[in-house]
């Protein structure tokens, strides 16, 4: 009977890792959705506010449009700071470091499988 297998990381730390990799996923499901869903909308909503009396709406739907995007550039730039924040230096730094984590963690659990 073979031994049983062991994992060579701290599964802690994948965890932890895990939970980072949730966080900015989360945080680029959001930001996509900012880009692709509500950022369009509002210009096309201010490209069919057309007419004399509708000044009002138009500067409140370009502030609006203002505070989207500032909104955007600041999730962006928040993406690496949760990541540096855990002592990555950057993205791929840490996708690199996680994708060798997983992969390890993936062939323990199909050695395990494979060893009950």
């Amino acid at each position: 009977m073979l031994p049983k297998p062991t994992l060579d990381i701290d599964i802690s730390e994948f965890r932890h890792m895990r939970s980072l990799m949730i966080k900015v996923q989360d945080r680029a499901r959001e930001i996509k959705h900012l880009q692709d869903k509500v950022l369009p909308d509002l210009k096309q909503q201010l490209a069919e506010t057309k007419g004399i009396f509708k000044g009002k709406e138009r500067k409140a739907l370009e502030k609006q449009i203002q505070q989207t995007e500032t909104e955007l550039a600041e999730k962006l730039d928040k993406i690496p700071d949760i990541l540096k924040d855990d002592g990555y230096p950057d993205v791929q730094a840490f996708m690199k470091t996680y994708r060798k984590a997983e992969a390890i963690v993936t062939q323990y659990n199909q050695d395990l499988a494979e060893w009950e």
